[in-house]
């Protein structure tokens, strides 16, 4: 249960003869600077640039915790994807490709809200709630780049038919493990940004995170849609194959559908956790 609120947003931090339209263009002004080096590093595409932007106005206004969250997303995220493509220049790059404005907002909306609602109303329930999704969303992308780093071809959940590397819904134990370790990780760096964290609050985030990266992958192994290129047959995720459009043949949710419903799961789940 998490203790009584805490003193941690901008607008209560800031000096007492500022005003609130000041701490919001601080906030306005960081998640530009942050978005824009996201886009310079290839990161981010056009779209994806604004989506983080504002993404990250609400969670830099929302206060230190979930801001050093979301920074360590960032970048970790940024900073492993490229680590991966050097290991092996032989891998898909659809995996690496600059975000879009929907893959921002799947995982980036609820930590938002979560901010928003954190800043009008002071309790650190809140702060739970996205700390918990930003878990998930380290977990998640960990699993990905360091699975598609193994040398074991991944499988369907981790027991079935062998499928690509990068494939929703397969799994290696060098991803699974990423997972838990990005979870960890997060965790661990939000140790230092928020006084109220505790050992049950600290455990729920790593479960959660990891909860809910085992959810993406179920997802993404039954209810994500699967596409079909029509010139080579080849199964993909992707809306076009060998220059033409694919035909959609399994699934009806997209990846970045599954990334939301996990997203605001595992926001959902953290907030009761810390209610």
């Amino acid at each position: 249960m998490v203790p009584g609120g805490s003193d941690l947003t901008f607008f209560s931090r800031m000096d007492s003869a500022a005003s609130i339209p000041n701490a919001v263009a601080i906030a306005v002004l960081l998640a530009l600077l942050v978005s824009g080096l996201g886009w310079w590093r290839g990161w981010l595409s056009g779209s994806g640039f604004w989506a983080a932007a504002m993404v990250g106005s609400a969670v830099f206004a929302g206060g230190i915790p979930l801001t050093v969250g979301l920074l360590f997303f960032f970048f970790a995220a940024g900073v492993m994807g490229r680590l991966i493509q050097r290991h092996d220049d032989s891998q898909t790059s659809d995996q690496h490709k600059p975000r879009t404005a929907a893959q921002v907002l799947a995982v980036g909306l609820c930590p938002a809200a979560s901010a928003v609602a954190y800043a009008i109303t002071q309790h650190p329930v809140y702060v739970m709630s996205g700390l918990s999704a930003l878990a998930f969303a380290t977990a998640d992308t960990w699993a990905t780049d360091m699975g598609m780093s193994s040398d074991v071809r991944p499988r369907m959940l981790g027991f079935g038919n062998y499928v690509a590397p990068g494939m929703s819904g397969g799994m290696t134990l060098r991803g699974t493990l990423g997972s838990l370790m990005g979870a960890t990780a997060l965790a661990g760096i939000s140790i230092l940004s928020w006084p109220l964290l505790n050992v049950w609050l600290a455990t729920g985030m790593v479960v959660i995170g990891f909860g809910g990266a085992l959810l993406d992958s179920l997802l993404g192994a039954t209810v994500q849609q699967r596409m079909q290129c029509e010139r080579c047959g080849a199964t993909t995720e992707n809306t076009e194959h060998c220059g033409l459009a694919t035909k959609q043949v399994y699934g009806w949710l997209s990846n970045s559908g599954v990334n939301a419903v996990c997203s605001w799961c595992a926001g959902l789940v953290g907030w009761i956790w810390g209610a």
